[in-house]
């Protein structure tokens, strides 16, 4: 049964008004600061898909301001974990001035499960993740096993009670320990998460633009052959499935 979706929390008219300004400083003083170098992206160099022994499909996403990474799991299934402030994520209290206070004075962090069906070679792979970008990724099964250990073990030390679930996106949320801030948000999670992976994240972490680089970047888990790209194209690495497309979802206004 829907839900109707609260109202942000009401704060005072000019308290509004100084925070809705300030959030805007917030968010242009990280541009300003990187800005000298042309670029604020964080680039993904994902490993050599001829370097791996059993590589699975790994699906890396941005909402606009939030980014997370699908994680393949032996059912079949796909499990994401989302972390944010308990207010803003879990009680929906998404104003700006409501987001302003989640990345400075948040007193409560929530970690986010769910599981999802995806149909990889669809857009979208799955009805949930409907407007959102996403990118594909081929890392080594074990990086994926052993993350999804340790962000499972992160979740069950929090579940001490019983999971708050969100019915607007149907993640089941726990009362995390750390800190929810501007320097601690689920975009610091998705660019830890990658590096367990094996990939390379060069540039800041701290908002959800995630861009793959190509491979044959020297930033590459392990170097691959200079035309190893042509030759992933033709077929010719047994190690990836045959039907491998080299596939970025986008928004449809982006495609």
């Amino acid at each position: 049964m829907n839900r109707a979706r609260p109202h942000p929390v009401k704060m005072p008219g000019i308290l509004n008004f100084l925070l809705s300004r300030t959030a805007v400083l917030m968010l242009l003083a990280p541009l300003l600061a990187g800005g000298g170098g042309g670029c604020v992206h964080a680039r993904v160099h994902p490993p050599c898909p001829l370097a791996l022994n059993e590589p699975v499909l790994v699906f890396l996403v941005d909402t606009g301001v939030h980014s997370a990474l699908l994680l393949p799991m032996e059912d079949g299934r796909y499990v994401e974990y989302s972390y944010g402030d308990w207010a803003y994520a879990v009680e929906n209290h998404d104003s700006l001035a409501n987001a302003f206070a989640a990345l400075t004075m948040s007193l409560q962090a929530g970690l986010g499960r769910r599981m999802l069906v995806l149909e990889p070679e669809k857009y979208p792979p799955s009805p949930w993740l409907t407007g959102d970008r996403i990118q594909r990724i081929y890392v080594e099964r074990d990086r994926v096993e052993a993350l999804i250990k340790d962000l499972d073990a992160r979740y069950r030390a929090s579940a001490t009670t019983q999971p708050t679930i969100n019915e607007l996106n149907a993640f089941a949320y726990v009362r995390d320990p750390l800190h929810y801030s501007v320097l601690n948000n689920c975009n610091h999670l998705t660019g830890a998460s990658l590096r367990k992976l094996g990939c390379v994240v060069e540039g800041p972490n701290w908002h959800s633009k995630y861009y793959l680089a190509s491979e044959r970047s020297s930033g590459s888990a392990k170097a691959c052959p200079p035309n190893h790209g042509d030759r992933q194209a033709n077929g010719e690495n047994q190690n990836l499935p045959a039907s491998r497309p080299p596939i970025v979802f986008a928004r449809p206004s982006e495609r």
